[in-house]
């Protein structure tokens, strides 16, 4: 029985060649859309979820108000988490701090000399706690996850950075020296970075390697705050817990001017990305409004090319009413009927979702390059879209088998296909749908491309063709200056510069008393405007 009906189905399917191209390409095209903009959302809401117990791991994060100004930070005084672990072991399991001297490019070179051989200017150095590889389980391919970060000096390498540097040969126990300051020993490689994080990086340095400078930092600074600070509760305490203990802890510990302009608060791991819009992110987050946007218009993709596959199967009615009359006159009953039209349905969205999988192979390069981002296609993708297709077949197919099986034959023989005035009324409600939901995504298109266009052809001001932006740090300035003698005579050249020079033309610099006894002054830009 059921062979039978399957290969009715295909004959129908092949007699009819024009109506199954165009209800193939459609539904193709509509569940390749859904399939893509579903991988962006789940990416986009997968951040930082490889984290061990990420449901217990929060960031702590600041308000304060000062006459009338303020800043709402996402980052911490030194002294915030060892202070509030060794208070509250009760609550806080570990603490992780992050910290770059609120500059988002260092160098970087071999040796422990001032030699520029192999100099560079890199970004997403940090110096962290040891407690890193335990809270956030990043992998090392070589090294100790418990005692790479323990010791001053240390340094753990991704793998690009270690084969940029040292070629291959073996890195472990190199010495290398950032920021032509600061000797550091190699000892550990990370393994493969989860890309789908808030945080990214190439290179970690243990925190005692300036604690050992900045001795009393963690005691007696409880103003400068330019630490990332992340926190893992124990077992059964909620956020709510410890944020009841806030007040009581800024009272304790930070001076009186700030006592009453300052609060704190528990922020979770797995919000930040989406909804984080806090001053001085570590990077740009995303935006759960514009992802929700997106699901919403996949969603939108997919019911079009469902309704418009409901639109053409009962359009064709007239051409099946006479063979639902011959069957039903041959003792087919009704329920058989909805059954083929079922499985003709069913079967059309399968090889759409043959073509479907094609089209995301090879959609995703130029995919993935719009989107700013590095998506692999899931294990489960297969299995994924054909039970998608399964689905839309099924509730595509639902009215057309119903409304084609229920024409009687003595009306349909006698050339009367018309159908009832309810019937009728559906058919041209899902025109409606189907042309509404058309045109409200072709009208957004053609918004968002006009913006578009707008932001490339806006009038800058400036010839963008003709200005050269080079980020660097001392002491790579010098290098470029030695590389490009006449840069040095055109000072408007120079000016565009990044690097400290442009901190001292154009940042307001905060003074900030540090040192080994606390008592040392340090000049640090001010975080008015951070780089990303």
């Amino acid at each position: 029985m059921l062979k039978n009906i399957l290969l009715t189905s295909l004959r129908n399917l092949a007699r009819n060649k024009l109506y199954t191209l165009i209800n193939l390409l459609g539904l193709a095209t509509g569940i390749a859309c859904f399939v893509l903009i579903g991988l962006y959302v789940d990416h986009e809401r997968s951040f930082d979820r490889f984290v061990p117990k990420a449901d217990q791991v929060y960031r702590v994060v600041g308000e304060i108000e000062m006459e009338g100004q303020g800043e709402h930070s996402s980052s911490m005084v030194f002294g915030l988490g060892p202070t509030l672990s060794s208070d509250h072991p009760e609550l806080i399991e570990r603490y992780c701090r992050w910290f770059d001297f609120q500059a988002p490019q260092h160098s970087l070179k071999v040796g422990d000399s001032l030699s520029t051989d192999k100099l560079f200017t890199e970004t997403g150095l940090y110096l962290v706690d040891s407690t890193v590889f335990d809270i956030f389980n990043y992998p090392l391919l070589v090294g100790d996850p418990k005692t790479a970060l323990t010791k001053p000096g240390s340094i753990v390498l991704s793998q690009a950075l270690a084969k940029k540097y040292f070629g291959n040969a073996d890195p472990m126990g190199q010495m290398m020296k950032w920021d032509n300051a600061m000797d550091v020993q190699v000892t550990g490689i990370l393994g493969e970075i989860p890309r789908n994080s808030h945080i990214n990086f190439e290179g970690l340095v243990s925190f005692n390697t300036i604690t050992q400078f900045w001795q009393n930092i963690e005691k007696n600074n409880w103003v400068w705050n330019p630490c990332w600070t992340y926190v893992r509760l124990k077992d059964g305490i909620s956020a709510a817990e410890v944020n009841r203990i806030f007040p009581d802890f800024i009272q304790k510990y930070y001076p009186d001017f700030l006592k009453d302009q300052i609060g704190h608060e528990l922020q979770p791991l797995l919000d930040i990305h989406l909804t984080s819009k806090l001053d001085f992110e570590m990077h740009q987050n995303g935006d759960a409004g514009s992802v929700n946007i997106l699901w919403v218009i996949g969603f939108f993709i997919i019911l079009l090319a469902s309704v418009n596959f409901m639109n053409l199967a009962t359009a064709r009615s007239a051409y099946r009413a006479r063979e639902v009359g011959v069957r039903k006159s041959a003792g087919a009953t009704r329920g058989q009927l909805i059954g083929q039209f079922l499985l003709e349905s069913v079967l059309m969205s399968l090889i759409a979702a043959v073509i479907a999988l094609v089209l995301i192979q090879l959609l995703m390069p130029a995919f993935n390059e719009l989107a700013g981002e590095v998506i692999a296609l899931p294990r489960m993708l297969v299995p994924g879209v054909l039970g998608i297709a399964v689905i839309v077949g099924l509730l595509s197919g639902i009215y057309p088998a119903f409304f084609l099986s229920s024409f009687q034959p003595v009306v349909v023989l006698k050339g009367n296909t018309g159908g009832t005035s309810r019937g009728q009324a559906l058919r041209k409600s899902l025109v409606v749908v189907q042309f509404a939901i058309a045109l409200v995504l072709i009208i957004g298109t053609v918004f968002v491309k006009k913006q578009h266009d707008h932001l490339r052809t806006v009038d800058l001001g400036f010839n963008k063709e003709q200005v050269l932006l080079i980020p660097v740090r001392a002491p790579m300035a010098d290098v470029y200056n030695a590389v490009f003698p006449g840069a040095e005579e055109h000072q408007r050249c120079e000016e565009r510069v990044v690097g400290e020079r442009h901190h001292r033309q154009e940042a307001q610099h905060a003074r900030v008393q540090l040192g080994h006894d606390g008592a040392g002054q340090v000049d640090l830009p001010a975080r008015t405007v951070r780089d990303t």
